[in-house]
């Protein structure tokens, strides 16, 4: 990859999940997506709204307990360039106060570091 050329967030995201199947087997599907950043068509984000679709909700969920943390919440945002929300902030403020550790990350080696430590304990 040219230097100049930053992964999308998709891609650090992607990389993320095939990394974690890989280095966690045991609990390999338990890193799941909460896919609330997709386009949708105006009808097609209604209907999402009024099934519980949520705008902020952070991207990650790993509900294994650890770290003294009921589970954990992942933002993830480009290495490079990636900004929060108000409702990003805000989910994220909320999720941390009810027990969750809740993280924004910055790309895909970043995210690494945090599911590493919180599943150690660290």
């Amino acid at each position: 990859m040219k230097k100049n050329n930053i992964p999308t967030e998709h891609q650090e995201q992607a990389a993320l999940i095939m990394w974690f199947q890989s280095a966690y087997p045991a609990i390999k599907n338990r890193l799941f997506a909460v896919p609330n950043g997709t386009n949708k068509s105006r009808a097609s984000a209604s209907r999402h709204m009024a099934e519980g679709l949520r705008p902020g909700v952070p991207d990650l969920m790993l509900p294994i307990p650890a770290s003294g943390y009921h589970g954990l919440f992942i933002e993830m945002k480009r290495a490079k360039g990636g900004k929060l929300s108000d409702a990003q902030r805000d989910w994220l403020e909320f999720l941390e106060s009810k027990g969750y550790m809740s993280v924004v990350c910055y790309g895909f080696e970043e995210a690494k570091e945090v599911i590493s430590k919180y599943l150690k304990g660290e």
